[in-house]
């Protein structure tokens, strides 16, 4: 009689593990179908907020390669916090989030820790600036994204396109000035504008792409120049502006050893000229001296 009875409660206590199991599980995969769409909703919400450049208050700063960017953050002194609860967050052009700066430390493992640091007042400095560095910063209080305050950091960049070797060589070359920015930040057409060395308008080519501005120069490469890109907003309000020195063609062909070899040649020229002339004139005045020549006749 009792092994019914066992066999009974062991069933009983399988199917209640069972249920208990079910439940737990379903819970869990309650609660990480919520987690997901949370996240979902977040990246969704981040990228409206990225697109629309409504995350708190939004700063922004233009810098050519090379230079020094120092992103303020407000959010310590509204918040009366010190930089041990400091979060520096950045989202590339690839949409990318790397951690900065984490509880008011410089995270050694982002690629940009040497170029890094983080000032008294939390400010952020990144130093010898690159393309790469481009996009939105974040600077909040750690825990708290309401506190983010956003940096938007653009990049101007003048470079010299390498010309199609397929195409028969003209004389003249392209010149592109770029403007990298945030994805989603929409330019106008005319924002990117160039002058030549006395500060006359040329006509470029502008493209808006989704991420940056610009625009191309075509101009023949027969002197030695200096063409200026400027970007302006809406307002038309210069906010950077770069250089490009041309080098003409034919400078450009001469290499540092040529320039050697043309000074030793011209050098050697001279020095032979220098001789023959002294050889010339110590002819002409032996011809010329009669004691000189008696003395050669005595002699004989």
């Amino acid at each position: 009689m009792c092994l019914p009875v066992c066999l009974s409660d062991v069933a009983l206590y399988a199917i209640k593990l069972k249920t208990e199991e079910n439940t737990h599980t379903e819970r869990k995969s309650s609660h990480d179908r919520e987690r997901h769409r949370m996240c979902r909703l977040e990246i969704i919400f981040m990228f409206v907020l990225q697109s629309q450049g409504l995350t708190g208050d939004s700063v922004s700063l233009f810098h050519r390669p090379g230079h020094e960017a120092l992103l303020p953050c407000d959010t310590v002194s509204a918040n009366g916090s010190s930089c041990s609860r400091i979060q520096w967050l950045h989202a590339d052009r690839q949409l990318q989030t790397v951690t900065l700066v984490k509880q008011g430390n410089v995270v050694k493992s982002s690629v940009q820790a040497a170029r890094l640091d983080l000032k008294p007042n939390c400010s952020l400095l990144i130093s010898n600036v690159t393309a790469e560095d481009a996009g939105q910063y974040g600077c909040r209080l750690d825990g708290d994204p309401q506190s983010e305050q956003s940096v938007f950091l653009n990049i101007l960049t003048i470079s010299l396109l390498e010309p199609d070797p397929g195409l028969k060589s003209s004389g003249d070359v392209t010149l592109q000035c770029s403007l990298l920015s945030r994805v989603g930040f929409s330019f106008g057409e005319k924002n990117l504008r160039w002058l030549d060395e006395a500060g006359n308008a040329l006509f470029g080519e502008s493209v808006d792409h989704r991420d940056e501005c610009v625009s191309h120069l075509t101009v023949s490469r027969h002197q030695n120049t200096r063409y200026t890109c400027q970007f302006v907003d809406k307002n038309n309000k210069l906010k950077i502006e770069g250089d490009y020195p041309l080098v003409s063609k034919d400078a450009a062909e001469w290499s540092p050893l040529s320039f050697v070899m043309l000074t030793l040649r011209v050098s050697v020229l001279i020095l032979m000229i220098v001789i023959t002339v002294l050889i010339i004139i110590k002819t002409r005045k032996e011809k010329q001296d009669p004691k000189s020549q008696r003395v050669m006749e005595v002699s004989v």
